[in-house]
This record gives C-alpha cells, sequence and structure tokens, in this order.
C-alpha cells in the first residue's frame, strides 16, 4: 500500500470491496451478469427493529433502491416506480388484435401521460437521499411522498382490451392473455402504491414512534429476523462471526471478483490527504482488519406487485420512444438481489514495525481532535468508544458508536 494517496485510495477501495465481496459469496458471483455496490460509509438500517413498521420502512429502502453501476452504494432511482412505467410501456397495440390496436395504444398513452408526472416528481423527491446518511433512521418523508401521486387510472386500458369482445371471432386475432398479464401488472402496482389503503401488496410504515405514517409497496427480507437473534447472541458472548482482512497481496480472492473490485470505487476518497491516517494508509508497514459479531448475506424481494418474467418477456418489446431503462444509465439497470450485512463492526489496524506503530498512536491521538474516514469508518467521533490500543501486538483497535441496527454493507444486483 506504498504510493500517492489518490493511489492508495483506488487500492484499498480495491482490496476492501474484494475481502468483502469474497467472504460473503466466494466463486459464487459472476462479473458478466451481476455488480456489486459496496458502501462508502456505515450505513445503520433499522431493518430488525421490534416495531415491524419500523422495520418495514428500512427494508423498503433497501429493497426499492437501485444504485449505479458505478460500484458505489447510492441512490440512482427507484426499482417500483421503473417498474411500473417499463410496464406502461409495453407495446400492447401490437399484441391487440388488429381492430382493436389504435384504441389500446389511445388507451395505453393517456396512462403514461398520468405517469410522466408522477416521474418528475420521484426525480425531484429522490434527489434528497442521493447521499445516504449515518447513524440510524432519518426522518425523510420524500421517498414516502415518492409514491403519495401515484394513481393512474388503468380504467380506459381495461376497457380498451376488453371491447374485443364486441368484434367477430375471426377479426380478433392477437394475444388478448398478455394484454390481460400486463393490465393486471399495472393493475397490482397501482393498489400497491396507495399510501393509505392496506393490501396484499403493500405494507405498514413509521418514521416515528407514533401511528402508521403511510403503506408502500412490501419487500422483504427472508431469515432476517433469526440472523438477528444469532448476531445479538454473538454480541454479548463476545463471539466474531466473520473477519474481513484487507492486505496488498490478497492470494485467495478469485480473479473475476479482483477484476470486478477494480471497478469497484465509490466516490469518496478510502482516505483523505489531509486525514490523520493519511501516512498509515500509504505504507505497506499496515494491514486492517474488521471483525463483526454477526455477517450475512440476505435476499431481497419485491412483493408479489412485481414479476421479472414480464422484464425478461417484454424488455425488447416496447412502445416507440420508451424511457432509458436497461443497461448502463437506465432507471432499471440493476435489480437488487443481496444485501450483505454486518453488526457490530470493529476496525483494527496493525503496524509491522515498532516505529509504524508510534505513527499509528500519534494518528490515534490527533484523531480525538479532527475525526476523519478510513474507508466505510469514522474514526474519532466522540459518541464512539475510546480507541483500544495494544502495544504488545502493535495494534489499535476502532470500534463505531454503539448501536443495536445492522449494517449495510454493500449490495448485490442482477444487471438488467
Amino acid at each position: 500500500m506504498t504510493g500517492d494517496i489518490t493511489d492508495v485510495t483506488d487500492t484499498m477501495w480495491h482490496q476492501y470491496a474484494t475481502a468483502l465481496l469474497w467472504e460473503a459469496v466466494g466463486d459464487d458471483f459472476d462479473a458478466a451478469t451481476q455488480a456489486f455496490s459496496v458502501s462508502s460509509i456505515l450505513l445503520f438500517v433499522d431493518v430488525a427493529a421490534v416495531d415491524p413498521a419500523r422495520a418495514n420502512y428500512a427494508v423498503f429502502r433497501l429493497g426499492n433502491n437501485i444504485p449505479p453501476w458505478s460500484g458505489s452504494y447510492v441512490a440512482a432511482s427507484n426499482l417500483f416506480t421503473s417498474y411500473w412505467t417499463f410496464l406502461a410501456y409495453i407495446d400492447l397495440a401490437q399484441l391487440a388484435p388488429a381492430p382493436l390496436r389504435q384504441e389500446v395504444a389511445t388507451a395505453q398513452a393517456v396512462v403514461r401521460r398520468q405517469l410522466a408526472q408522477v416521474i418528475q416528481d420521484v426525480q425531484r423527491r429522490h434527489q434528497g437521499w442521493t447521499k445516504p446518511t449515518r447513524g440510524g433512521p432519518q426522518s425523510e418523508s420524500a421517498q414516502l411522498l415518492d409514491l403519495r401521486y401515484l394513481g393512474s387510472d388503468i380504467t380506459g386500458l381495461r376497457k380498451a382490451a376488453a371491447s374485443r369482445a364486441r368484434h367477430q371471432p375471426a377479426e380478433t386475432e392477437g394475444d388478448t392473455d398478455a394484454i390481460d398479464a400486463v393490465i393486471d401488472a399495472l393493475s397490482r402496482c397501482q393498489t400497491a402504491a396507495s399510501p393509505v389503503e392496506p393490501s396484499r401488496l403493500n405494507m405498514p410504515v413509521k418514521l416515528s414512534a407514533t401511528a402508521i405514517d403511510a403503506y408502500v409497496p412490501a419487500y422483504r427480507l427472508p431469515g432476517l429476523a433469526e440472523s438477528y437473534l444469532q448476531w445479538q447472541a454473538n454480541a454479548k458472548q463476545g463471539i466474531i462471526a466473520k473477519t474481513i482482512g484487507v492486505q496488498a497481496d490478497d492470494a485467495d480472492a478469485s480473479p473475476a471478483l479482483g477484476k470486478l473490485a477494480a471497478h469497484t470505487q465509490p466516490s469518496v476518497p478510502f482516505v483523505s490527504q489531509t486525514s490523520p491516517l493519511a501516512a498509515v494508509a500509504s505504507s505497506s508497514d499496515y494491514q486492517m482488519v474488521v471483525d463483526f459479531a454477526g455477517f450475512g448475506v440476505l435476499s431481497i424481494e419485491p412483493g408479489d406487485w412485481f414479476e421479472f418474467e414480464l422484464i425478461g418477456a417484454y424488455k425488447g418489446k416496447l412502445s416507440p420512444d420508451p424511457p432509458h431503462f436497461f443497461g448502463e444509465g437506465g432507471s432499471m439497470a440493476l435489480l437488487p438481489e443481496q444485501a450483505i450485512l454486518g453488526f457490530q463492526p470493529k476496525l483494527r489496524i496493525s503496524a509491522v514495525t515498532t516505529d509504524a506503530f508510534a505513527t499509528l498512536k500519534d494518528a490515534t491521538i490527533n484523531l480525538a481532535r479532527q475525526p476523519a474516514a478510513f474507508g466505510p469508518f469514522v474514526l474519532g467521533e466522540e459518541s464512539a468508544p475510546a480507541p483500544s490500543v495494544n502495544d504488545a501486538a502493535r495494534h489499535v483497535t476502532f470500534a463505531p458508536p454503539p448501536t443495536t441496527l445492522p449494517t449495510l454493507l454493500g449490495v448485490i444486483s442482477k444487471k438488467l
């Protein structure tokens, strides 16, 4: 890890992302069809709150956020409105019987016009969450307001498709079952979008300890409750469930993961040039290890409002001039599939030589006056425990502020 601080920043993000992904999934990763987005700061997510409605809000934000292809976990778009808009752009006129094509096209254009303002509102409101925040649940109403405008009336579209019954069988050749399937999918999105009407397609959320704030489209993290109980037990017993090491020469990482991590670069530096830790980061005399009391890879599952098969069937059969849905920069460029969560992480920086350890201890003292980022950690925060210095082992251990919240470390997505 010796060299210019900019090169060091890139190298350390490369090493950290590679090590994290390797510990999470090993070789079970395909860089051609999947993307990995690493959190540039520790994101505390209340997905295991005792109150299900509080947990639902955190799960919704996690499932609904679509990160960019850059490899950094920030919000580029959101799955629910992108998917709903995609459904509205499936070219139903080409599936309709010939006598009905104009009527279907006209009705579908109405749906798209209604959704156009919706998407503008989403893009405006979503700007407030392009930079994830630390420290726990935030009272951000914008993410909920993204859904309050949603109410596109598909009655006209359903009426147009149903009117095929007025025609003779010979005139009604067309895939009317496919049309009904798309209309049903649009209807499920409309139901899921209602902020005030509970259904099997949405879930209640709270932003505070008071009454239900709204209903949002449903998402699930199967296995979370069981994992969280085990993580809590580990923490009480002092058990380390997972250790991730960042080294200059990581022989265990597969070439595929190394290639991926080289393109997994958050926009923030691993360590800034003015940080007390700059000298530590730019020397091969140090190693970084992160211990977790809990560590898990959980599936992210949209509710029954989402039907992945429709994307595969119709992504190449859209109406003329559709929005940019797929590929780099598209609103559905990625489909989040797995969340990598950690619990009560601790960062340990070790020095190889006595002189290097003296430098590390000086940096630790300076952090009390100037907290600084070291990868996803912010070291020297006033609310955090004092660093633990082990002179015999020549290492310093840092822990984030005390919390019972799991930490989002990164997300694995399918490329669309």
